[in-house]
């Protein structure tokens, strides 16, 4: 069940970095968007492969876990140059906090639980690298 949450996850992932990379005038937030969309590229065909082995379909994560969400992405489109970053930058935030809990909601949705650590903490870690470098 986590990997078919997580796919929507992080297909929403890929159009927040992607709008980053579109609007942002901030160096960082343009570097950080770029790192996040190279990351999550790379983690959604795995994301997918494991989802179609276990026969799961995409399931969008339940309330209040999806606070990324289709208003949330409107109003970001409203803004721009300072308040774009400092939105954006929030909504990133959020948005990884997000996968977090679903990840210690769904502890067993991985098809055993050294694949599922080991996804998880591959993909944790490059998210920490990217806010602290």
């Amino acid at each position: 069940m986590f990997a078919a949450m997580m796919v929507p996850h992080r297909q929403e992932g890929i159009k927040l970095a992607q709008m980053a990379l579109n609007k942002s005038t901030t160096p960082g937030v343009k570097e950080l968007a770029q790192r996040s969309l190279q990351n999550q590229q790379t983690e959604l065909p795995e994301l997918q492969s494991i989802a179609q082995s276990g026969n799961m379909s995409q399931q969008l994560p339940e309330e209040p876990l999806s606070r990324f969400n289709e208003q949330e992405m409107t109003e970001l489109k409203q803004f721009s140059g300072r308040e774009f970053d400092l939105k954006w930058l929030d909504i990133f935030s959020g948005h990884h906090m997000s996968a977090i809990m679903m990840a210690d909601m769904n502890g067993a949705g991985l098809q055993t639980e050294a694949r599922r650590r080991s996804w998880l903490r591959r993909s944790m870690t490059n998210s920490c690298r990217m806010f602290l470098t």
